[in-house]
């Protein structure tokens, strides 16, 4: 993608198609940092739409990466906040064991000093399920005095902690979740209501994007053919199959996919404005790229970014001229 399929050299392309003027993605931090890292080295722009570690924020490994949403560093003072805000002086602290969780929980320490807050403990809690790990941080948390527990982590870990917490009817502890899980419906189960009653939980304030749920009401399978989920998607939303040569329009045996079902009144939940979020944060991405193209196209010579104030070659540009157009 950036440098054809030669050998890799940094700032170079065998292809005659010139590499894409920006990436867009990943959500996850745990994608895009590895992401981030080669793309630095051809400073081909990144423009996450959910990445929200605190280390993406280092210009001398990231040179490149941009975001459309806050740093995990603003959520730890926003935490600490929070616990200030109440006068809780003894907390506990689990923490993911990855960049996202690290990083964060440690922030958040050195942030807990400014209302003579301690931590009571910090745990780590395994990305790759450890039954041994999780009884261990199940075992801190119980045998704590500390009444409230921050937890900076993913869904995909916090969910075997609070099924052993739930299992063990481990009640009487005030939650605090980050966003990196707060959001998630799973935790809504009946299963956690214990276990989470009376918990606290940030999130990202929301954007919505004005007509964006009747563009995705109207979307076909025959508008978008070379979405390679589409046709799967439809499937599963109208419990069909599409025609192949063993199925005919005419069979009885299976209800077949036709590509004119109606998603209006469908209970689909990725359809719910308020699960929208990563669409607002993506579109905002994508007009970022937008406008540095557009600006990029307009320069006039001698009022450019470049040397002796020139500006790119409009055919022929280079991906590090576009980001330069994406700095304010």
């Amino acid at each position: 993608m950036l440098t054809g399929r030669e050998d890799i050299i940094p700032q170079y392309h065998c292809q005659k198609t010139p590499p894409p003027a920006a990436i867009i993605g990943d959500a996850a931090s745990l994608a895009s940092i590895p992401l981030a890292r080669v793309l630095g080295l051809h400073r081909q722009p990144q423009i996450s739409y959910g990445s929200t570690v605190s280390l993406l924020s280092d210009k001398q490994q990231f040179p490149s990466f941009l975001r459309t949403v806050p740093s995990d560093e603003y959520q730890s003072r926003v935490l600490a906040d929070l616990i200030g805000h109440f006068g809780w002086t003894w907390v506990g602290i689990v923490a993911e064991e990855s960049d996202y969780g690290q990083l964060g929980s440690q922030i958040l320490k050195e942030e807990l000093g400014r209302y003579s807050a301690c931590a009571a403990f910090h745990v780590g809690l395994p990305v790759v399920f450890s039954e041994r790990k999780i009884n261990h941080v199940i075992n801190v948390i119980k045998e704590s005095r500390a009444k409230v527990v921050v937890s900076f982590s993913s869904m995909e870990s916090m969910l075997p902690l609070l099924k052993e917490a739930a299992r063990l009817n481990l009640t009487g502890k005030v939650w605090i979740a980050s966003e990196g899980w707060a959001e998630n419906e799973q935790f809504s189960d009946s299963e956690f209501n214990k276990v989470l009653n009376g918990s606290l939980r940030l999130l990202i304030q929301k954007s919505l994007l004005p007509g964006f749920r009747n563009f995705m009401l109207g979307i076909r399978p025959t508008h978008t053919p070379s979405d390679i989920f589409m046709r799967s998607f439809w499937e599963e939303v109208f419990d069909c199959q599409w025609p192949t040569n063993g199925t005919k329009r005419t069979s009885t045996d299976v209800k077949l996919c036709y590509g004119t079902e109606e998603l209006v009144g469908r209970n689909i939940t990725f359809l719910d404005e308020t699960k929208f979020n990563n669409a607002a944060t993506a579109y905002k991405a994508v007009y970022a790229v937008a406008h540095a193209l557009h600006n990029l196209r307009a320069c006039k010579d001698g009022e450019g970014p470049f040397q002796n104030k020139s500006c790119a070659d409009r055919a022929h540009f280079q991906s590090w001229q576009v980001r330069i157009w994406m700095l304010p």
